[in-house]
């Protein structure tokens, strides 16, 4: 009978890592890198206001 506990146990265990780590995945940003179409338009030409430029 214990072998049958073991294994719901580390079933059990399997079951709540997979969890979290599905829900801390799911609050991550997804694309961190990505900018928009407009924000490349706009500065492709470049700023104006930048007094580095």
């Amino acid at each position: 009978m214990s072998t049958v506990w073991t294994v719901v146990a580390l079933g059990t265990i399997g079951g709540v890592i997979a969890i979290v780590t599905a829900w801390r995945r799911g609050n991550a940003p997804e694309n961190l890198g990505a900018v928009s179409d407009q924000w490349i338009s706009e500065h492709r030409l470049g700023s104006t206001q930048d007094s580095r430029r």
